[in-house]
Order: C-alpha cells, then sequence, then structure tokens
C-alpha cells in the first residue's frame, strides 16, 4: 500500500506543474444562459462570487460502459481561506437523479480493482490510471467500514450493494459527512479548505443504468457551501456531445438518436 501511496505522490506532483485545471471551467448558475463558450480564465467571467474556479473532466481511462470517473479541480483565487460543506450534486432531471448512483465502501473497492484489471488487460498505462485516481488505493479501507455504513442504514435491500441514488445521497448528506463512508480525495469524503492562491483536486466516481431514459449526459450541477455561510451553485460540463471519439461512458448510447436530456432546474 505504501509503494501504490507513493506512486500516486510522484505523479500527482510531477503532472499538476504543468497546469493547474485539465478540464472545462464550471459556470455560474446566473451566467449559465449567457455566452460562456469561449471563457477560459478568470479574468474572463467564470468565478464564482466566492473567487473559486471549478473544473472538471470525465477521465475515459478510469470509466467504462456503466461507470464515470471524473477528475473536479477546486482553485481559491481570493485572499481568504475556503472552506466547503454541503456539497450535492445533481443531474438535471429526476429521472437521470434516480438512475445514476454514488457507489462508496466495499463496492468501490470492487470497481477500482476491477478497472485495474481492465486496463492490465487494454495495456494501459498503469501509472497514470493509479495517479488520477489521488488516494483512492490507500483510504479505500476507511470508506468500506461496514459499522459506518450499517449506522446509517445505507445497505440497499439488492445483495447488500452499497450505491446511493442522487436523490438518496441529497436527502441524508449531512449524515454521510459525519460517517467518513467514502475514502480519502473524494468528493463526498469530508469538508475540505483550500488556501489563499491555492487549489485542490477531488474525484468522484458514478454507476448509471437505464441510458435509453436518462440520455447522454454530459453536464452536472454543483452545489456546496461556503465557509458555513453562502451558498454557490454552479453547472459543469465535464465532457462533450460532440466529440469525434467514441465514448467510454454510456457507450450503448447511439448519439445520433439520442440528444442529451435538457437541464430543468436554475432555481
Amino acid at each position: 500500500m505504501r509503494n501504490i501511496l507513493s506512486i500516486i505522490c510522484l505523479f500527482i506532483f510531477c503532472t499538476s506543474c504543468a497546469s493547474v485545471h485539465s478540464g472545462s471551467y464550471a459556470v455560474p448558475v446566473n451566467q449559465v444562459n449567457s455566452d460562456t463558450t469561449k471563457k477560459t480564465s478568470i479574468e474572463e467571467g467564470l468565478q464564482a462570487e466566492s473567487e473559486l474556479i471549478i473544473s472538471g473532466k470525465l477521465k475515459r481511462q478510469l470509466s467504462s460502459k456503466f461507470f464515470a470517473f471524473i477528475d473536479l479541480t477546486f482553485e481559491n483565487t481570493s485572499q481568504e481561506w475556503v472552506r466547503l460543506t454541503d456539497i450535492k450534486i445533481d443531474f438535471g432531471s429526476e429521472e437521470a437523479n434516480e438512475n445514476i448512483n454514488f457507489t462508496y465502501g466495499t463496492d468501490l473497492s470492487v470497481w477500482f480493482k476491477s478497472t485495474q484489471k481492465r486496463n492490465k488487460i487494454r495495456n494501459y498505462n498503469q501509472q497514470l490510471a493509479i495517479g488520477v485516481i489521488t488516494g483512492l488505493g490507500a483510504g479505500i479501507a476507511a470508506g468500506s467500514n461496514n459499522s459506518n455504513i450499517q449506522s446509517l442504514g445505507l445497505m440497499t435491500a439488492t445483495a447488500g450493494a452499497t450505491v446511493l441514488s442522487v436523490n438518496e445521497f441529497n436527502k441524508i448528506q449531512s449524515k454521510i459527512e459525519d460517517a467518513e463512508i467514502f475514502p480519502e480525495n473524494h468528493l463526498f469524503a469530508k469538508d475540505f479548505i483550500i488556501p489563499p492562491g491555492l487549489f485542490d483536486k477531488k474525484w468522484l466516481v458514478i454507476n448509471s443504468k437505464n441510458h435509453g431514459k436518462i440520455g447522454f449526459i454530459t453536464d452536472l450541477y454543483l452545489e456546496y457551501r461556503i465557509n458555513d455561510i453562502e451558498k454557490e451553485k454552479v453547472k459543469l460540463q465535464f465532457r462533450s456531445l460532440n466529440t469525434k471519439s467514441q465514448p467510454v461512458w454510456q457507450s450503448d448510447i447511439d448519439r445520433s438518436n439520442i440528444a442529451t436530456k435538457p437541464f430543468q432546474r436554475h432555481q
């Protein structure tokens, strides 16, 4: 485990020097309807009122037909310390939120091992795959603590699977923070603090089903509270609908016939 953690730290140090942000920038909800297609920096108005810049990107090497791995960056451009709490995700419709799950506990560990095996067969760069996860291997044991999970009554009826739909998670989000059922550096692991002028990296694994109903998902809403006071909400496009390459996640969807589901929540 120590060797894995060393590889992770070395990889993150080497790659983070090149660029803080590797994906698309999130847009504050009050700017969603404006022309943000060419905005790429804080000077062009993508930062929230807290001067927090968020970006995200789906990582193909860690995604598959029913799983998406999303790499997230939170950059604090202000002169103040920023603490993020009450983090919630919304995929824009009740159908999507019911059919997209957050995997945790032992199932998250099983997903990680299975993805590693798949990548080895496909001759993927294993150091890259491990590095992107940033601490998943080291923290998975804490996240799969059965006593914490069972104390919340989160075990589902189907074979004891440890998954939560988006709607289920948002209803009991405050209890989950205390239970520590997600590993270190997972978006939902715990509250996190970003010093002035610096950034933090987080990740998220989602498990989807009924793709024909939810459509080809490209965006999400991220809501959070800043320093236990003000709430902010941003829209993040973590992949493109019009990419030329065959999608890894939701690869069973014919993009020529099924459009993205329209976002309906802007409050």
